[in-house]
C-alpha cells in the first residue's frame, strides 16, 4: 500500500496487479510459517496428551463442569420463578 501512494511513482494497471499479487504472497506465506511451527509444537503436544489417561480425565471433568453449572444456575432460576 505504501509503494502504490508515492506521488513521484506512476503505476499502471500491471503495476497494480504486481502489487496486490506479492502482498497476497507474503500474507500467505506470514500464515504458512505461522501455522507451521503451531503445527510442530501442538500436534506432539495432543498426541502427548492422548496417551495420559488421567489427563484426559481431567481435561473432561473440566469440560462438563461448565454445563454443569449451566444447568445448575437455569434450575435455579425455574424454581425461583414458582417461589
Amino acid at each position: 500500500m505504501y509503494i502504490a501512494l508515492q506521488p513521484e511513482l506512476h503505476l499502471n494497471w500491471g503495476g497494480l496487479k504486481a502489487i496486490a499479487a506479492s502482498a497476497s504472497n507474503t500474507w500467505g506465506l506470514f500464515v504458512l510459517v505461522f501455522m507451521l511451527g503451531y503445527g510442530l509444537v501442538e500436534v506432539p503436544r495432543n498426541c502427548w496428551h492422548c496417551t495420559q489417561r488421567g489427563y484426559q480425565l481431567n481435561r473432561a471433568y473440566f469440560k462438563v463442569s461448565f454445563p454443569a453449572l449451566e444447568i445448575i444456575f437455569s434450575k435455579v432460576r425455574f424454581f425461583g420463578l414458582f417461589v
